[in-house]
């Protein structure tokens, strides 16, 4: 009888915040796991490419194969989160890509002043007409350099949405963290497929600069937005 008296007359807790708010919500745990795997479905584009040089095989094809398991692994997740968690991951997206293409303009000027400055030997947008030669096959040509200019926005693009899924709100800082983090990817890659040996430094200078400015501006603008997957404090908390 005691017992059910101080069950009975037990305060009532406040609303929980922050990340245990997160989980505790309904389908706000399984938002927040949600994060990582929206993310590398973002980042499919450049594991496209990856694959695609490693199995020497077409960038088109790869893109395919990347492009409909991204689709299946949103799918998926959209099929098990309440509608409230969709749209807010769907700003969050919506916000990166705009971010993104600010960040990937200011990524190429970079480069551009930098080779112009430096005298560079290679070319600060050479790598856009081997990516279209990937994706449509044969030559250089005009086809070959409009696919390979779009795919290189399209990755500054869902780079930049992986990047607001998982750390939008986070300090400035955390931006240039995420642009050393695909500078060093591009260095385990690019050297070798290209045979970069008698510019490697000039590619790297130009390269470093690049991410290092792409992810500050994705750092600077991404610091103003909220957390998607946690809900809005109550003002009576």
């Amino acid at each position: 009888m005691a017992t059910r008296l101080r069950q009975r007359h037990r305060p009532e807790e406040g609303p929980p915040r922050g990340r245990r708010a997160a989980a505790r919500a309904p389908g706000g745990a399984r938002g927040l796991r949600a994060q990582p795997l929206l993310a590398a479905a973002a980042l499919g584009s450049g594991a496209a490419l990856v694959a695609a040089i490693a199995a020497r095989t077409s960038l088109a094809l790869t893109l395919l194969l990347f492009g409909l398991l991204a689709l299946a692994m949103t799918a998926l997740w959209c099929a098990r989160v309440p509608a409230r968690i969709r749209r807010a991951a769907a700003r969050e997206a919506a916000a990166g890509a705009l971010a993104g293409v600010a960040a990937t303009v200011v990524y190429d000027l970079v480069r551009l002043v930098l080779a112009w400055a430096l005298q560079a030997r290679v070319g600060p947008f050479a790598t856009w007409m081997l990516f279209g030669q990937l994706i449509v096959g044969g030559g250089p040509g005009p086809l070959a350099w409009v696919a390979g200019t779009a795919y290189h926005y399209l990755n500054g693009v869902l780079f930049a949405v992986a990047y607001f899924l998982v750390l939008a709100g986070r300090p400035w800082w955390v931006g240039p963290l995420w642009g050393l983090g695909l500078e060093s990817l591009m260095l385990l890659v690019y050297p070798r497929w290209l045979d970069l040996r008698l510019v490697l430094v000039e590619f790297t200078v130009m390269s470093l600069a690049g991410h290092l400015a792409y992810g500050t501006t994705l750092g600077l603008i991404g610091q103003r937005r909220r957390r998607w997957h946690l809900p809005a404090r109550s003002s009576t908390a």
